[in-house]
Protein backbone atom coordinates (compact mmCIF):
# COMPACT_ATOMS: atom_id res chain seq x y z
CA UNK A 1 0.00 0.00 0.00
CA UNK A 2 1.27 3.55 -0.45
CA UNK A 3 0.88 5.43 2.33
CA UNK A 4 2.26 8.72 1.24
CA UNK A 5 0.62 9.70 -2.46
CA UNK A 6 -2.37 11.29 -1.03
CA UNK A 7 -0.05 13.92 0.67
CA UNK A 8 2.52 14.72 -2.33
CA UNK A 9 4.49 13.41 -5.32
CA UNK A 10 7.57 13.49 -2.72
CA UNK A 11 5.77 11.20 -0.78
CA UNK A 12 4.80 8.32 -3.48
CA UNK A 13 5.60 5.07 -2.97
CA UNK A 14 6.27 5.24 1.32
CA UNK A 15 5.07 2.22 2.96
CA UNK A 16 2.91 1.36 5.65
CA UNK A 17 5.28 -0.82 8.30
CA UNK A 18 4.03 -4.17 9.03
CA UNK A 19 3.08 -3.90 13.08
CA UNK A 20 6.52 -5.98 14.17
CA UNK A 21 8.98 -3.51 12.24
CA UNK A 22 7.09 -0.78 14.66
CA UNK A 23 7.37 -2.84 17.62
CA UNK A 24 10.85 -3.30 16.41
CA UNK A 25 11.49 0.44 16.26
CA UNK A 26 10.57 1.56 19.53
CA UNK A 27 13.02 3.40 21.79
CA UNK A 28 14.31 2.14 25.16
CA UNK A 29 11.70 3.48 28.31
CA UNK A 30 9.22 4.56 25.42
CA UNK A 31 5.82 3.48 25.12
CA UNK A 32 3.83 2.66 22.11
CA UNK A 33 -0.46 2.97 22.43
CA UNK A 34 -1.68 0.69 19.70
CA UNK A 35 -5.80 1.08 19.52
CA UNK A 36 -7.69 -1.57 17.51
CA UNK A 37 -11.40 -1.58 16.08
CA UNK A 38 -11.70 -4.16 13.90
CA UNK A 39 -13.01 -8.46 14.52
CA UNK A 40 -12.53 -10.06 17.83
CA UNK A 41 -10.00 -12.08 16.96
CA UNK A 42 -7.18 -9.24 15.92
CA UNK A 43 -6.28 -9.11 20.21
CA UNK A 44 -5.13 -12.04 19.91
CA UNK A 45 -2.90 -11.72 16.70
CA UNK A 46 -1.77 -8.90 18.30
CA UNK A 47 -0.84 -10.77 21.77
CA UNK A 48 1.34 -13.16 19.12
CA UNK A 49 3.06 -10.56 17.93
CA UNK A 50 3.95 -9.03 21.25
CA UNK A 51 5.21 -12.45 22.03
CA UNK A 52 7.55 -12.53 18.90
CA UNK A 53 9.18 -9.27 19.37
CA UNK A 54 9.52 -9.78 22.82
CA UNK A 55 8.70 -6.80 23.74
CA UNK A 56 9.39 -6.16 27.82
CA UNK A 57 5.49 -5.61 29.74
CA UNK A 58 4.40 -2.11 29.77
CA UNK A 59 5.72 -0.88 26.94
CA UNK A 60 2.76 -1.45 24.32
CA UNK A 61 -0.18 -0.54 25.94
CA UNK A 62 -3.35 -1.70 23.32
CA UNK A 63 -6.85 -1.36 23.61
CA UNK A 64 -9.39 -3.43 21.70
CA UNK A 65 -12.88 -2.47 20.48
CA UNK A 66 -14.39 -5.30 18.51
CA UNK A 67 -16.74 -4.47 16.15
CA UNK A 68 -19.60 -6.72 14.44
CA UNK A 69 -19.46 -5.79 11.31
Amino acid sequence: MDAGRWKGVQWTGEKIPLLEEVLASIPPGRRLFIEIKTRADAELELAHALLRCHCPPGQVVSSVFPCRW
